[in-house]
């Protein structure tokens, strides 16, 4: 998932560097309010992301640019509890993560972020008045990371099965087809909205295993540069 990405669609994509892409992001959008442009950042970050130097060099700039409307720069915090294999409990001090924004004179509100309704709202809202003031925003999902977080994390020796099954019972795509049914949607609809889903990830599996591997070239291409320009010292 860290190499997705995707210009036309404005998607800058994920970075294996935890916290890298942060302050890149804060500069997006620092360079959108500067040429004018009627777009903005929505920046996604983990529990883990949060405690990264780079998240708080990134967000007091974001904070200090924010006064002068200049840093359209939505903050989505996904807390899933677990940063890797460590929970929020135990890598900081502070466990209100939202309260982290303080500090930086960014305001912020807090979600359910298993209830995909309530994302919904606070994303368009949050997204119209950080489009409208040229100011930061924050917003903090409070959510769980129910399957492992890695290959070769399948023994999760941090956490219970039994907490997992807990959380489990509140996950987001359930409750959403409870309610649906609950609203009289048929089962058959549901069926078919979950066929749809299925297709389109068989499509871009299918894309992916059919297209063809980079040349080899591509190994070193952004990593050295081609020419070198020297200024003159005068």
């Amino acid at each position: 998932s860290m190499h997705l990405f995707d210009v036309k669609n404005d998607f800058y994509g994920g970075y294996g560097i935890v916290g890298g892409h942060i302050p890149l992001g804060v500069g997006m959008a620092y360079a959108a309010a500067y040429n004018k442009e009627d777009s903005i950042v929505q920046l996604y970050l983990g529990d883990g992301a949060i405690h990264n130097g780079a998240f708080h060099e990134a967000a007091n700039l974001s904070g200090l640019w924010g006064k002068e409307g200049l840093n359209p720069c939505l903050f989505i915090l996904e807390n899933n509890q677990y940063g890797m294999g460590t929970s929020v409990e135990r890598a900081t001090a502070n466990t209100n993560l939202a309260s982290k924004f303080d500090s930086y004179g960014i305001e912020h509100e807090q979600v359910d972020g298993m209830d995909i309704e309530a994302m919904v709202e606070v994303g368009r809202r949050a997204t119209e008045r950080v489009r409208e003031t040229g100011k930061p925003y924050a917003i903090e999902a409070l959510t769980y990371r129910i399957v492992p977080h890695g290959a070769a994390d399948f023994l999760e020796k941090y956490r219970t099965k039994e907490e997992v099954r807990k959380w489990r019972e509140r996950d987001p795509i359930g409750l959403l087809e409870k309610r649906l049914t609950d609203e009289g949607v048929e089962e058959d609809v549901l069926e078919k909205i979950r066929e749809e889903a299925r297709e389109v990830v068989a499509d871009a599996v299918k894309f992916a295993e059919e297209s063809p591997e980079p040349d080899l070239s591509e190994l070193t291409t952004d990593v050295y540069a081609s020419e070198m320009h020297v200024a003159d010292a005068g």
